[in-house]
């Protein structure tokens, strides 16, 4: 659960000033690369790219070294352009094409869906995750008393039922358990909205800060992502009984069956959790701020 007081309960390009150098040039760079550059002066710096993730909407571009002349001009652009123009500067002195988008912003629903991904009429959107489907449904606004200054980013795992006939002990014929859906909700209580300011975790990191991405809706955004994350990382417990079986045996099959949907929801959520709620400003050391002592991000997984 995730607020503005976030309590748990028990997510035109500028332009620098700096004086013109003489003389400044390098080679082999593009006309663009050049103007850009003769506004201000080389840093110098040299920079490696990070280890690309395909799954991160945050990262786009695969990892290496760049040589230290283009390192040099990129670090400069991005200084003289601005860090909200860096793919034009990747474009300008990489040649790099335009990274194609992993995910779009979808109105209405505060985390970011894969690309490609449409709503449908009543505004949720269904995909397939961890062999199950999953449905983001609109985001919600609660007039609840006690989600009043809060945010939460919930999920939920349909209900299923097994029913089984057995004959001389073994199991003759069964039904279920059925297919799985995950649904998966923003809510915000009175006082706050997508566009408030996160008090902890995703939001309040150094890295979101300098992105300018602190709201509330990224905060609880990052959640909806830890989610399906989760799901793409660990498919979702199968039933193991079977015609055939003993009784007995099938009846702990079904009992295994139970016991491994609940620590997934347990394991999933936790998952969330820490990657979400502890970071940068902890929810515990928010907590702390307001008077409310927590340990969620000592816990151990």
């Amino acid at each position: 659960m995730h607020t503005l007081l976030q309590k748990k309960y028990a997510r035109q390009p500028s332009k620098s000033s700096a004086p013109v150098r003489d003389n400044f040039a390098f080679s082999g760079q593009s006309r663009a690369v050049s103007n850009i550059l003769r506004q201000g002066q080389s840093t110098g710096a040299v920079i490696q790219r990070l280890p690309f993730d395909p799954t991160n909407p945050e990262q786009r571009h695969p990892g290496s070294t760049l040589p230290y002349r283009e390192a040099t001009e990129l670090v400069e652009c991005i200084r003289i352009m601005g860090e909200e123009n860096r793919d034009y500067c990747r474009q300008e002195v990489l040649g790099e094409a335009p990274p194609q988008p992993t995910h779009v912003n979808i109105p209405g629903i505060s985390t970011p869906q894969p690309f490609g991904t449409r709503a449908n009429a009543a505004g949720a959107t269904n995909l397939r995750a961890g062999g199950v489907n999953v449905v983001f449904l609109p985001d919600a606004v609660s007039a609840d008393p006690a989600m009043a200054n809060r945010a939460q980013t919930s999920f939920s795992i349909s209900a299923y039922n097994i029913n089984y006939q057995a004959s001389g002990g073994r199991i003759t014929s069964f039904t279920g358990p059925g297919a799985t859906t995950i649904t998966i909700v923003t809510t915000y209580g009175g006082g706050v909205s997508a566009a408030s300011t996160s008090g902890y975790g995703r939001g309040t990191t150094t890295a979101d800060v300098q992105a300018g991405n602190t709201s509330l809706g990224f905060h609880e955004g990052r959640h909806g992502l830890d989610f399906m994350q989760f799901l793409n990382a660990n498919p979702f417990p199968q039933f193991s009984g079977a015609i055939g079986m003993s009784v007995q045996a099938f009846e702990q099959a079904m009992q295994a069956y139970a016991t491994a949907r609940q620590q997934f929801n347990d394991d999933m959520d936790r998952f969330s959790e820490t990657n979400t709620d502890c970071v940068g400003t902890t929810i515990d050391q928010f907590n702390a701020a307001n008077g409310q002592h927590t340990t969620i991000c000592q816990q151990q997984p």
